[in-house]
């Protein structure tokens, strides 16, 4: 698909809005819910895309959401002005990232050991000892 698709929410409106097989695309598009309402929003089985992408609702969010180029797709998706939605949003997918940690760390230690010990006997050591040796004649 080449070219923009602009997609601007409508506050207070209730009801679904389905897209269904567009040119250059596999698969459908649902969006379901629009903003001032509690819904869900399904976008799923882009072309060149492998998984699924799901936005469920969203809360209390007013602002823009910009896809650009999506896998397989020439051109730019936007959403713009969702608002005052109640809901929970998931996004589920792969994300192929990888990535290095590097940990480095310097242990220094420094420092003075001294061990002193100061050791005073005074007194007298008597010893005596008493050794016999006998002969033996066979």
């Amino acid at each position: 698909m080449t070219g923009t698709i602009v997609i601007t929410g409508t506050s207070g409106m209730t009801g679904t809005t389905v897209m269904t097989g567009t040119s250059g695309m596999i698969g459908t598009t649902v969006m379901t819910g629009t903003s001032g309402m509690t819904g869900t929003t399904v976008m799923t089985g882009t072309s060149g895309m492998t998984g699924t992408t799901a936005m469920t609702g969203t809360s209390g969010m007013t602002g823009t959401t910009v896809m650009t180029g999506t896998s397989g797709m020439t051109g730019t998706t936007v959403m713009t002005g969702t608002s005052d939605m109640t809901g929970t949003s998931v996004m589920t997918g792969t994300s192929g990232m990888t990535e290095t940690l590097e940990m480095t760390w310097i242990l220094e230690m420094t420092g003075t050991s001294e061990m002193k010990r100061t050791s005073g006997m005074t007194g007298t050591s008597e010893k005596t000892r008493t050794s016999e040796l006998k002969t033996y004649k066979y």
